[in-house]
């Protein structure tokens, strides 16, 4: 065994040394052939002077805290002008859409007025305005006073999650509500301009279904105190409930109650008996009891009677009166009482077989005449002149509007019940297709054959 391992060793050793020695000795070199070189062509290469520098292009080398430099880095790229444009836009866009999101998050929305109060709505409206005149200053210094020219401006305004449930959502669960609430308003206002376009009226079947969907899409990110709280402030069931008890200043505990009362009577409803046959009709009419019951037990005997007298449509129309006129509860309640009176005085003439035609018409007048200087003492207007003009032509009454978040011209369409013409002309100047939240807008009050007759007279409505 010892003699094996030596010679193995010895092997080893042998072929490292051999090894060693072939790679020391110079290698044998051919020696060159003149001959042979020179008859050889020789290629001709056409060269081109290349300068290679390196380039390591990067946004951060652009890019500038200063807008003004960074616009100018751009330019110098060679980037297209209408380029330059979205991408500033769209960087300047997130910075103030990230500041309105502070703005509103300082406040919650008032979900349960039917109208925000006075002072709330006025400093929203004025931090919004301020926030945009301030974007489109800085758009303008930089790109120029035709930055806008050609865009398409955002139609609807993110949602306000603030609140002391929305407002603890994450950014992501803020950011997918956001998305779910701007893709159903999208498909509705297509469904509108569509149903516009074809030339027939919205079926509340299905615009109910979309509803229903994006509830659905929400309760999927949202747990069930979460989704009530955003359905409190941006659902059409609670944008209807706040219409409805206009005037009725329900605290946000009865609003609360009444929309958890009503919201499942509604929707079912609006799913499954909106159609206009004998079996609908029915069992709407049904519904309609019960829910009717359902609002007595969650506001009390004495509250519910005030909400009946509210619901007459000569107070409201007297509310809407007053509130355009910049008077209260107080005003439109005078101006009920007075148009009450003016009525049933109206009334005992035309009756009054005692009279002569010519006396008639001279009592009617007198009549209407001190309805009218009532009214203009109550909301503080010039009293009338001594005649009246019954001959002009009647213009139709308009009652002010608050524009809820997503809210469509087809919604206000179908709520009042008035043409998407009268709409326009009731708001000439304004592209009621993209008014924000919160701005104020005029609906016509359509005329209807069973409607009692007007209790003003021609001229007595402020237009």
């Amino acid at each position: 065994m010892v003699s094996l391992v030596l010679n193995v060793a010895m092997a080893v050793g042998l072929v490292t040394w051999m090894s060693s020695v072939s790679k020391s000795q110079p290698r044998g070199v051919r020696p060159l052939n003149a001959a042979a070189i020179n008859s050889r062509p020789v290629p001709i290469l056409n060269k081109t002077n290349v300068l290679i520098r390196p380039q390591f292009f990067t946004w951060r080398s652009v890019e500038s805290a200063d807008y003004a430099v960074y616009v100018e880095n751009l330019r110098a790229l060679g980037m297209p002008e209408t380029t330059i444009r979205d991408i500033i836009v769209a960087d300047v866009d997130q910075i103030f859409a990230k500041r309105r999101r502070e703005e509103a998050a300082k406040q919650d929305v008032e979900w349960w007025r039917s109208t925000p109060s006075f002072e709330t709505q006025s400093n929203m409206v004025a931090r919004a305005e301020a926030l945009e005149a301030e974007r489109a200053a800085l758009l303008t210094k930089l790109l120029g006073p035709d930055w806008n020219k050609g865009r398409t401006e955002e139609q609807t305004a993110p949602l306000a999650l603030t609140g002391p449930v929305l407002g603890n959502l994450t950014d992501d669960v803020k950011a997918s509500v956001q998305e779910i609430a701007k893709r159903s308003a999208e498909r509705v206002r297509e469904y509108f301009a569509q149903a516009e376009t074809n030339g027939v009226a919205p079926n509340l079947i299905e615009l109910a279904k979309m509803r229903e969907e994006t509830r659905q899409q929400l309760a999927a990110i949202l747990s069930p105190q979460q989704l009530e709280e955003f359905l409190l402030r941006y659902s059409e069931n609670a944008n209807r409930l706040r219409q409805e008890f206009t005037g009725i200043n329900a605290t946000p505990e009865e609003f609360r109650s009444l929309f958890r009362a009503i919201d499942a009577i509604d929707r079912e409803i609006q799913l499954r008996y909106s159609g206009d046959d004998a079996a609908s009709q029915r069992a709407r009419s049904a519904l309609e009891q019960q829910r009717q019951a359902a609002i007595r037990n969650a506001l009390g005997a004495e509250r519910f009677d005030a909400y009946q007298t509210l619901r007459d449509p000569a107070y409201r129309e007297a509310l809407a009166v007053a509130q355009q006129a910049g008077g209260g509860e107080s005003a439109a309640l005078a101006l009920y009482e007075i148009n009450r009176a003016t009525t049933d005085e109206l009334n005992r003439i035309r009756l009054d077989p005692s009279l002569t035609e010519g006396q008639r018409q001279q009592q009617l007048q007198q009549a209407e005449l001190e309805q009218q200087k009532a009214r203009a003492l109550v909301l503080g207007e010039p009293l009338p002149q001594e005649t009246v003009a019954s001959s002009a032509p009647a213009q139709p009454q308009l009652r002010p509007h608050v524009i809820a978040p997503f809210e469509t011209l087809g919604h206000l369409s179908i709520r009042y019940g008035v043409g998407l013409s009268a709409l326009r002309e009731a708001n000439p100047g304004v592209d009621i297709n993209r008014v924000r939240p919160g701005t104020v807008i005029n609906i016509p009050l359509p005329p209807t054959a069973t409607a009692p007759p007007s209790i003003f007279p021609p001229g007595a409505v402020p237009r």
